[in-house]
């Protein structure tokens, strides 16, 4: 991925140092490219469970997914930036890796329910504990990211353009400013999001 200060890499070093002491079984991989891997790479230093890639494959990447136990996505908003969907998380979903990401912007498309999300804000102690809660159910969570990412297809994905303009055309109709309401958040009123998640996975 990008190693960049809107993909809150310094949230999994924090939470790496505090593993290292209190559960040193559990190993951090960083894998990318971006300007902050100088940074990474020498706090790694003294992280024993904490390494940094730069520059591997899209083969290595694979398999470095594939191999994972969990994907981890602490990614923040900053001025001019927030994250419209996590490509990322989904592709570990395919692998049948479950993943815990922030709970911002578009994100919570791209997992299952509120059991893969981590709110804003989240201390480096509760995503620790989060982590341990995933292992924990990691049976059940694999096959869950599974279904869900398998639902991703070519044809839901032009359906989900078309729910998103026909709700942009009757937003536009209306006579009062255009707000922030739960009411209309496209998350929320995605009529296929629920067919998503509802649907047995086709074999």
């Amino acid at each position: 991925g990008r190693l960049e200060e809107e993909k809150g890499l310094d949230t999994i070093v924090a939470v790496a140092k505090l593993a290292a002491v209190t559960r040193p079984e559990l190993e951090f991989v960083i894998a990318g490219t971006g300007s902050l891997y100088d940074d990474l790479a020498a706090q790694a230093l003294a992280v024993p469970n904490l390494t940094v890639l730069r520059n591997i494959s899209s083969h290595d990447a694979q398999c470095l997914r594939a191999a994972s136990e969990a994907g981890i996505f602490p990614t923040r908003v900053i001025p001019g930036f927030i994250e419209t969907f996590c490509v990322a998380a989904l592709e570990y979903e395919a692998l049948g890796v479950p993943v815990l990401a922030s709970s911002i912007g578009g994100v919570p498309e791209a997992v299952p329910d509120g059991r893969f999300l981590v709110a804003p804000g989240t201390t480096a102690a509760e995503w620790l504990a989060r982590i341990d809660e995933t292992l924990a159910n990691r049976a059940e969570r694999s096959a869950v990211a599974a279904a869900f990412a398998g639902k991703f297809t070519s044809a839901r994905s032009a359906q989900r353009l078309i729910d998103l303009a026909t709700l942009a055309g009757d937003r536009l109709n209306r006579l009062a400013p255009l707000k922030a309401d739960p009411v209309d958040d496209y998350l929320a009123t995605w009529p296929a999001r629920d067919a998503l998640i509802a649907e047995p996975a086709q074999m």
